[in-house]
């Protein structure tokens, strides 16, 4: 765990310090098939980090990073928050860096969906997938669970508000 958060952080850190991150849409992998447009459902707390992509960290937040506790920290980060139990995400892309010094992790681009929740995105999961035994990625149960029908929630259970 520690070294995922290490990992995250370098690379976070990394690419703010070095060069300009440049995705590859990986959604049409079948790797990711199991998880592209499916909603999940948020079991446990989760930080949410505005996250401001200008060399000299001005007061403009370019995306929203959603991780595991305790999250992530440095000058890039200029909020911190937590996301509750409940917290509805939809997955919209999967995509990983293709210009980073060193590997990157598989992040995915979400929606968020609840009422209450009032930020624009855009939204990035870092750290929340794991590898199946057939090596396909979904998302770690730990921390996120699908929920098949989006339809069958009331809207009290549409994810909730962040604090």
């Amino acid at each position: 765990m520690g070294y995922m958060r290490s990992y995250i952080i370098f690379t976070l850190l990394f690419f703010l310090i070095g060069c300009k991150q440049e995705f590859d849409d990986l959604s049409l992998d079948l790797r990711y098939d199991q998880v592209i447009n499916k909603q999940y459902e948020s079991t446990q707390i989760l930080k949410i980090h505005g996250v401001t992509m200008d060399r000299n960290y001005e007061n403009k937040i370019d995306h929203y990073t959603v991780t595991k506790p305790p999250g992530i920290d440095g000058p890039e980060v200029l909020t911190v928050s937590s996301l509750r139990k409940g917290t509805v995400f939809k997955i919209k892309k999967v995509l990983q860096c293709n210009n980073c010094f060193l590997s990157s992790p598989v992040i995915m681009e979400v929606d968020i969906l609840s009422k209450k929740f009032n930020l624009e995105g855009p939204f990035f999961l870092y750290g929340l997938t794991i590898k199946d035994k057939n090596k396909k990625s979904t998302m770690d149960a730990k921390y996120l669970k699908i929920i098949e029908e989006l339809e069958e929630l009331g809207s009290e259970e549409l994810g909730s508000d962040w604090n």
